[in-house]
């Protein structure tokens, strides 16, 4: 499965992109973002890649003018409900094209929404990632009540606030 949309191409992960994946992965860059900051063996990386769900787990590969820079996903989908992530690993490129970020997030939301027709999805942030908040927020995710005290804070999106907070980011990008 490809998704081509906001001058972007989105293609499903392969197995064949499991090696690249986990060195993105396993780089600073990365993975000091993320919730798992250990090492990922190649082990791990191929028993993670053999329990994805073809009907839960839809992970893409960000292409930059035919030039894969990191990875999106909605995953975990049941009753209507996805976990939304994104990492960009080229850090040259998420530098260089500020946008980058934003174009990757609305072809996957709107593949969520529109295609397998969710009701909401989920998001979990790091309290420490400002940066990951605001962008997340920029989109109308909304953080969950009572997590004042919780590292890895849970925020939800619904078609309705996306709608409203995307209008005007899409016109923007859709000039470029």
């Amino acid at each position: 499965m490809e998704l081509n949309t906001y001058k972007l191409v989105l293609k499903q992960l392969e197995y064949k992109d499991i090696e690249m994946l986990r060195m993105w992965r396993n780089s600073e860059f990365v993975k000091q973002y993320m919730e798992f900051k250990g090492h990922i063996t190649m082990a791990m990386q191929k028993n993670w890649f053999n329990s994805l769900k073809p009907d839960r787990d839809y992970y893409f590969i960000i292409y930059h003018n035919n030039y894969p820079v990191g990875m999106t996903e909605i995953k975990n989908i049941l009753n209507g409900v996805g976990n939304l992530g994104i990492f960009i690993a080229d850090e040259e490129v998420l530098k260089t094209v500020p946008m980058l970020s934003y174009q990757a997030i609305f072809s996957i939301i709107d593949f969520s929404f529109y295609e397998l027709e969710l009701q909401s999805i989920e998001a979990s942030i790091l309290q420490n990632n400002p940066r990951a908040i605001r962008f997340n927020e920029s989109f109308g995710f909304k953080p969950i009540n009572d997590q004042d005290t919780i590292e890895n804070r849970y925020y939800c999106l619904t078609k309705e606030d996306y709608a409203v907070k995307s209008k005007k980011i899409k016109q923007i990008i859709s000039r470029k």
